[in-house]
């Protein structure tokens, strides 16, 4: 599992990297298992500001090529909620089909990040198909499979509300070893792009998962409660990580590494959580 881990760090950065984005999910439970999840998605204002250069260049390409700008699609090319459009019915699709997607809205956080807000809602937690990341698909894998492991929930609903949470293992292929000239490129590349550099490149960077339920918390399994109805799945600030030369080093070559996950925990960086989904967590409530 402590591999798995690190390999959920890695492909979460590799996701995400490329823009710079925050992304913070809130499952809200309520005493019958009922509930909703909500996406808070911001890109940087790098990426946003590339977006407007593309569709600025759009409406100039219909000026020029006599027809009339269209004010409305070139805003629709970088509104954050037309851009992904597709991203959102596909992750709406993967979590299932009792679950639906009921408001979806663009905002802005207090850091002027461009984003937007979408508000799922279920009747049963136990019917969501419910995993730590976006379904991002493997392009090594077998087709139809995913990369990260879904998570295993039960709920309880007398005589107190209770809510497990089990990792479930994808069975691993093993992995070919590295030829000589690729391993020499990899360390070239890292070389290429040190970790401070890297650190710069996501400041601001991070991706959160909690749980939060409506009542007290009465007994958790969780290391990482937040007050008195909420616990934390995961919190990775990648740039605060990078910046430490240890956590760079361990998300580097921490896959081959099978106490990589407790390594980085002990290293107490700022506002890192990760959760060992593993061995199981449950949380009590009333």
């Amino acid at each position: 599992m402590h591999r798995k881990s690190l390999t959920l760090a890695m492909a979460l950065l590799a996701v995400v990297s490329a823009g710079c984005i925050q992304d913070q999910k809130v499952l809200k439970l309520q005493r019958d298992g009922s509930g909703t999840l909500v996406e808070e998605i911001y890109m940087s204002p790098q990426m946003t500001g590339m977006m407007e250069q593309m569709a600025a260049g759009m409406a100039q390409g219909l000026q020029q090529g006599g027809a009339p700008a269209d004010a409305a699609k070139a805003k629709a090319a970088f509104d954050p909620l037309e851009m992904f459009k597709t991203d959102i019915e596909k992750r709406t699709a993967e979590l299932g089909p009792a679950v639906k997607l009921v408001s979806k809205a663009s905002k802005t956080n207090a850091q002027g990040w461009k984003g937007y807000v979408l508000t799922y809602r279920f009747d049963d937690i136990t019917k969501l198909n419910l995993r730590l990341t976006d379904q991002k698909k493997d392009d090594n894998a077998e087709p139809g499979k995913a990369k990260d492991e879904p998570l295993r929930v039960t709920f309880r609903k007398t005589p107190r509300p209770m809510v497990s949470f089990q990792q479930v293992p994808l069975p691993q292929a093993a992995a070919a070893p590295a030829k000589p000239e690729e391993a020499g490129a990899g360390a070239a590349a890292n070389n290429a792009m040190p970790a401070a550099m890297m650190s710069a490149m996501l400041q601001g960077l991070r991706i959160s998962f909690l749980v939060e339920v409506d009542g007290k918390i009465v007994s958790t399994t969780s290391h990482y409660r937040q007050g008195d109805n909420r616990i934390m799945l995961f919190d990775l600030p990648m740039d605060k990580v990078l910046a430490n030369a240890a956590g760079a080093k361990l998300l580097e070559g921490g896959q081959d590494d099978p106490r990589a996950l407790d390594k980085l925990r002990e290293l107490k960086i700022e506002g890192l959580a990760i959760e060992d989904l593993s061995k199981g967590l449950v949380l009590e409530w009333q």
